[in-house]
């Protein structure tokens, strides 16, 4: 449970992140800045459900 709270907390920081980069500096913004945001952000959201499936595989064998 520990570790889904810390995945979820940084896949939030990542999106806020992503959210101020936008909204600060709109005529700044590189391809470069955006795509590597997104990407990591996309590597924490696979993370955080993988990490939900394997919990919920434990539960359904535990039952």
């Amino acid at each position: 449970m520990k570790s889904m709270k810390s995945c979820l907390i940084k896949l939030i920081v990542c999106l806020l992140a992503l959210a101020y980069c936008f909204y600060a500096s709109p005529n700044q913004i590189t391809f470069d800045i955006v795509a590597i945001s997104i990407l990591s952000c996309r590597y924490f959201a696979v993370l955080c459900i993988e990490f939900l499936y394997s919990r919920l595989d434990k539960i359904n064998y535990a039952v």
